[in-house]
Protein backbone atom coordinates (compact mmCIF):
# COMPACT_ATOMS: atom_id res chain seq x y z
CA UNK A 1 0.00 0.00 0.00
CA UNK A 2 2.95 2.31 0.60
CA UNK A 3 3.93 1.94 -3.06
CA UNK A 4 0.43 2.95 -4.16
CA UNK A 5 0.50 6.04 -1.90
CA UNK A 6 3.93 6.97 -3.23
CA UNK A 7 2.67 6.60 -6.82
CA UNK A 8 -0.44 8.72 -6.07
CA UNK A 9 1.76 11.40 -4.43
CA UNK A 10 4.13 11.49 -7.43
CA UNK A 11 1.20 11.83 -9.83
CA UNK A 12 -0.29 14.57 -7.69
CA UNK A 13 3.01 16.45 -7.59
CA UNK A 14 3.42 16.05 -11.36
CA UNK A 15 -0.12 17.32 -11.91
CA UNK A 16 0.59 20.37 -9.75
CA UNK A 17 3.75 21.10 -11.69
CA UNK A 18 1.83 21.00 -14.98
CA UNK A 19 -0.88 23.27 -13.55
CA UNK A 20 1.84 25.60 -12.24
CA UNK A 21 3.27 25.88 -15.75
CA UNK A 22 -0.17 26.66 -17.16
CA UNK A 23 -0.69 29.33 -14.53
CA UNK A 24 2.75 30.67 -15.31
CA UNK A 25 1.95 30.99 -19.03
CA UNK A 26 -1.42 32.56 -18.28
CA UNK A 27 -0.02 34.96 -15.71
CA UNK A 28 2.83 35.80 -18.09
CA UNK A 29 0.30 36.60 -20.83
CA UNK A 30 -1.69 38.89 -18.52
CA UNK A 31 1.48 40.51 -17.21
CA UNK A 32 2.62 41.32 -20.77
CA UNK A 33 -0.87 42.56 -21.66
CA UNK A 34 -0.88 44.83 -18.61
CA UNK A 35 2.61 46.15 -19.45
CA UNK A 36 1.56 46.89 -23.05
CA UNK A 37 -1.60 48.63 -21.83
CA UNK A 38 0.36 50.72 -19.32
CA UNK A 39 2.90 51.65 -22.00
CA UNK A 40 0.09 52.74 -24.34
CA UNK A 41 -1.51 54.83 -21.59
CA UNK A 42 1.85 56.46 -20.83
CA UNK A 43 2.43 57.26 -24.52
CA UNK A 44 -1.01 58.86 -24.67
CA UNK A 45 -0.24 60.94 -21.57
CA UNK A 46 3.10 62.07 -23.05
CA UNK A 47 1.50 63.19 -26.33
CA UNK A 48 -1.36 64.92 -24.47
CA UNK A 49 1.09 66.76 -22.20
CA UNK A 50 3.08 67.95 -25.22
CA UNK A 51 -0.08 69.08 -27.05
CA UNK A 52 -1.38 71.00 -24.01
CA UNK A 53 1.95 72.78 -23.56
CA UNK A 54 2.11 73.96 -27.19
CA UNK A 55 0.08 75.68 -29.92
CA UNK A 56 -2.14 73.81 -32.35
CA UNK A 57 -1.64 74.22 -36.11
CA UNK A 58 -3.65 73.12 -39.12
CA UNK A 59 -1.77 71.76 -42.16
CA UNK A 60 -3.71 72.21 -45.41
CA UNK A 61 -2.55 70.13 -48.35
CA UNK A 62 -3.79 70.47 -51.91
CA UNK A 63 -6.33 67.79 -52.79
CA UNK A 64 -7.19 66.92 -49.19
CA UNK A 65 -10.58 67.84 -47.84
CA UNK A 66 -9.59 68.21 -44.18
CA UNK A 67 -6.43 69.63 -42.59
CA UNK A 68 -4.06 67.58 -40.47
CA UNK A 69 -3.88 68.87 -36.88
CA UNK A 70 -0.53 69.08 -35.07
CA UNK A 71 0.79 70.80 -31.95
CA UNK A 72 4.18 72.40 -31.70
CA UNK A 73 6.35 75.42 -31.09
CA UNK A 74 8.20 77.93 -33.26
CA UNK A 75 11.98 78.36 -33.10
CA UNK A 76 14.23 80.72 -35.06
CA UNK A 77 11.07 82.41 -36.35
CA UNK A 78 10.72 79.99 -39.25
CA UNK A 79 10.88 76.46 -37.80
CA UNK A 80 7.90 74.62 -36.36
CA UNK A 81 8.73 71.58 -34.24
CA UNK A 82 5.82 69.14 -33.77
CA UNK A 83 5.21 65.85 -31.94
CA UNK A 84 5.71 62.67 -33.96
CA UNK A 85 7.04 61.83 -37.38
CA UNK A 86 4.91 63.95 -39.69
CA UNK A 87 5.11 64.02 -43.48
CA UNK A 88 4.33 67.44 -44.93
CA UNK A 89 4.28 68.23 -48.64
CA UNK A 90 6.25 71.25 -49.80
CA UNK A 91 4.03 74.32 -50.12
CA UNK A 92 1.33 72.93 -47.88
CA UNK A 93 -0.21 75.84 -45.96
CA UNK A 94 0.21 75.80 -42.19
CA UNK A 95 -1.94 78.11 -40.05
CA UNK A 96 -1.53 78.78 -36.33
CA UNK A 97 -4.77 78.41 -34.36
CA UNK A 98 -3.55 81.04 -31.89
CA UNK A 99 -2.31 83.82 -34.20
CA UNK A 100 -3.98 82.78 -37.49
CA UNK A 101 -0.66 83.50 -39.24
CA UNK A 102 -0.19 81.38 -42.38
CA UNK A 103 3.03 79.83 -43.68
CA UNK A 104 4.17 77.61 -46.52
CA UNK A 105 5.99 74.40 -45.55
CA UNK A 106 9.28 74.26 -47.44
CA UNK A 107 11.06 71.31 -45.83
CA UNK A 108 11.13 68.86 -42.94
CA UNK A 109 13.77 67.28 -40.73
CA UNK A 110 13.66 64.75 -37.88
CA UNK A 111 13.73 66.21 -34.39
CA UNK A 112 13.34 65.23 -30.75
CA UNK A 113 10.66 66.72 -28.51
CA UNK A 114 10.16 66.45 -24.78
CA UNK A 115 7.11 66.41 -22.52
CA UNK A 116 6.71 66.27 -18.79
CA UNK A 117 4.34 63.75 -17.20
CA UNK A 118 3.96 63.41 -13.44
CA UNK A 119 7.25 65.21 -12.80
CA UNK A 120 9.27 63.10 -15.23
CA UNK A 121 10.55 64.33 -18.60
CA UNK A 122 10.20 62.05 -21.63
CA UNK A 123 11.78 62.50 -25.05
CA UNK A 124 10.03 61.33 -28.20
CA UNK A 125 10.52 61.64 -31.98
CA UNK A 126 9.31 64.84 -33.57
CA UNK A 127 9.50 66.71 -36.86
CA UNK A 128 10.84 70.18 -37.58
CA UNK A 129 9.05 71.89 -40.46
CA UNK A 130 10.80 74.81 -42.15
CA UNK A 131 8.33 77.62 -42.81
CA UNK A 132 8.13 80.43 -45.36
CA UNK A 133 6.18 83.51 -44.24
CA UNK A 134 5.77 84.80 -47.81
CA UNK A 135 2.26 83.42 -48.21
CA UNK A 136 -0.09 85.24 -50.52
CA UNK A 137 -3.75 84.98 -49.64
CA UNK A 138 -6.10 85.22 -52.60
CA UNK A 139 -9.82 85.73 -52.88
CA UNK A 140 -11.43 82.96 -54.94
CA UNK A 141 -14.76 81.64 -56.07
CA UNK A 142 -15.19 77.88 -55.79
CA UNK A 143 -17.02 76.40 -58.78
CA UNK A 144 -17.37 72.65 -58.31
CA UNK A 145 -13.84 71.28 -58.16
CA UNK A 146 -12.30 74.43 -59.66
CA UNK A 147 -11.32 77.80 -58.23
CA UNK A 148 -11.28 81.22 -59.90
CA UNK A 149 -9.87 84.55 -58.78
CA UNK A 150 -12.61 86.79 -57.43
CA UNK A 151 -12.26 90.26 -59.00
CA UNK A 152 -14.94 92.00 -56.89
CA UNK A 153 -14.63 93.61 -53.47
CA UNK A 154 -13.82 91.10 -50.72
CA UNK A 155 -16.71 90.38 -48.40
CA UNK A 156 -16.18 91.26 -44.76
CA UNK A 157 -15.86 88.39 -42.32
CA UNK A 158 -18.64 88.10 -39.78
Amino acid sequence: MADEEKKVNEEAEGGEAKEGKKESKISSFFKKTKENFNASVLEGKIETAFNKANIEYAIYTQGKMFPERVSGFLTDGNKLTVFGEVEVENYAVIISDKTEVAYYAVGTAPATVSAQVEGETYERPGTTITLDENVEEVNVVKAGDRYFLYKGEPKKKK
